[in-house]
């Protein structure tokens, strides 16, 4: 049980506790949780901050720092996190499917901006 523990990602507080009751560990990492997800510490941290609004600003952001980065490679780079950032949400999969081979940054920020909005 507690080898099974230590593989399972940390994606909200319940899973720190839950994690804690079942290991008495000192610390905890959150890797793969973060992905689509990066307001997971404040919320680890019981602040619950973030909107659809910030939430959209944050992956915009996170979008033009890729392609600052790597030129128009960012946007098919980016795609790992913008599916997470997809992950959970109903009806997810039909800008999932749109965007699976988009390459234009203006045209993945215009399905997001439908998709939050």
């Amino acid at each position: 049980e507690v080898e099974q523990a230590l593989q399972e990602s940390i994606r909200k507080s319940e899973d720190i506790i839950e994690l804690f009751n079942k290991t008495s560990c000192d610390g905890f990492m959150i890797g793969r949780g973060a992905i689509g997800k990066p307001w997971i510490f404040s919320e680890l941290l019981g602040y619950n901050i973030f909107n659809n609004t910030n939430k959209l600003k944050i992956i915009k952001h996170q979008l033009f720092d890729m392609l600052m980065e790597h030129g128009p490679s960012g946007v098919p780079l980016f795609r790992v996190h913008l599916f997470g950032y997809l992950r959970n949400f109903p009806n997810a999969a039909r800008i999932r499917h749109e965007l699976c081979n988009e390459r234009s940054p203006h045209n993945v920020i215009k399905a997001l901006e439908s998709f939050y909005n």
